[in-house]
């Protein structure tokens, strides 16, 4: 019986060191520890048109959802474009009220002119039949006159002449009333046609020129605001930055004198410096080409310049890093399909 055990006690201990064997030969996990930040990704608030800031609502720090307003803005090119319109609808107004005032003043005072001048005719008609009338007046006295040897012809010409006279005064004075009648009528229209051109296009801007919101494409933590309140922004010019609520990369540098190769797909143990218990697998999915300058931060020794390779690892996005907390990156490669991660 006591051999049986001793045996069974053999047997366990075997198996014991075959899982651990097992265990590490397939996640191969080395002793090589880096350091790395987490990262947190940043999307770029920008405006496709010319605009104008009118209010900031955020502030930088600051939590906001998807939907929530970031920005009020005004397209401040199209604000300026509105007040020349709505001037240019005065100013044309104003010329062509100015047009037919002119125009009216002209046919007043046309109408004037002709209506003095057949007063002058009629009068100049009027004083030759009063002389016509008191010459047979006067012959009517003597009886022994024959009266139909009488002639008046020169006071009927000039009669007939001033009547002439008086039908082309008539007439041009229709003429220059129905030619300045047409002009007021064409400067009407034209001012109706331009008037109701320029109303439509201030319509359509001041649609246009409607204060628009800036909103959040998502939730996240606002980053550097790079606008100012009252400033006018050229199109596609950077307002602020939003970043993701939390981390969803890490940026490691691999020590240049670590001998290690690692590819895209391999798999890294991200952990917290400042909380143990947070601890993450992640995968690469960037790796540098050259050797770059370690930042301070992540040097063993802050004082001496290092250089290493760096490397972009994709951690979950149910992690509880701090954007930019420093961590501790230690490689454990995948063999057979060890790990089931959900990235």
């Amino acid at each position: 019986m006591k051999i049986f055990k001793n045996n069974l006690v053999y047997i366990i201990a075997f198996f014991s060191i075959f899982i651990v064997t097992y265990f590490f030969a397939n996640i191969n996990q080395e002793n090589i520890v880096f350091y790395g930040v987490a990262n947190n990704r940043e999307t770029e608030i920008k405006c496709e048109q010319n605009i104008r800031v009118e209010k900031i609502l955020v502030q930088q720090g600051q939590k906001v959802k998807k939907g929530d307003i970031l920005l009020i803005v005004s397209q401040g090119e199209l604000k300026n474009e509105l007040t020349n319109n709505k001037l240019k609808a005065k100013e044309n107004t104003l010329f062509n009220m100015q047009n037919v005032h002119n125009l009216s003043s002209e046919l007043n005072s046309s109408n004037l002119t002709s209506d003095n001048q057949l007063k002058q005719i009629d009068l100049q008609i009027q004083q030759l039949e009063t002389e016509k009338q008191n010459k047979i007046k006067l012959i009517e006295q003597f009886s022994n006159v024959d009266k139909s040897t009488l002639d008046f012809s020169e006071i009927d010409n000039q009669i007939n002449l001033l009547q002439e006279q008086k039908k082309e005064v008539l007439q041009s004075a229709r003429i220059k009333e129905k030619h300045l009648g047409i002009q007021i009528n064409q400067v009407r229209q034209i001012n109706k046609v331009q008037s109701s051109a320029l109303r439509n296009t201030t319509y359509l801007l001041e649609k246009k020129v409607t204060q628009l919101e800036i909103l959040a494409p998502e939730d996240g933590i606002v980053g550097n605001i790079l606008c100012e309140q009252g400033e006018n922004v050229p199109s596609f010019q950077l307002l602020l930055m939003l970043s993701e609520l939390t981390a969803s990369s890490v940026q490691g540098y691999i020590y240049e004198d670590i001998p290690l190769d690692p590819k895209k797909g391999d798999f890294f143990i991200v952990q917290s410096i400042r909380d143990n218990e947070r601890s993450y697998l992640g995968r690469i999915n960037e790796i540098g080409s050259r050797l770059v300058e370690i930042p301070p931060r992540l040097r063993k020794i802050q004082e001496v310049i290092t250089y290493g390779r760096d490397i972009s690892i994709e951690i979950p996005k149910n992690n509880k890093l701090l954007q930019n907390e420093k961590v501790m990156i230690t490689f454990a490669k995948k063999k057979n399909g060890f790990f089931s991660l959900k990235f």
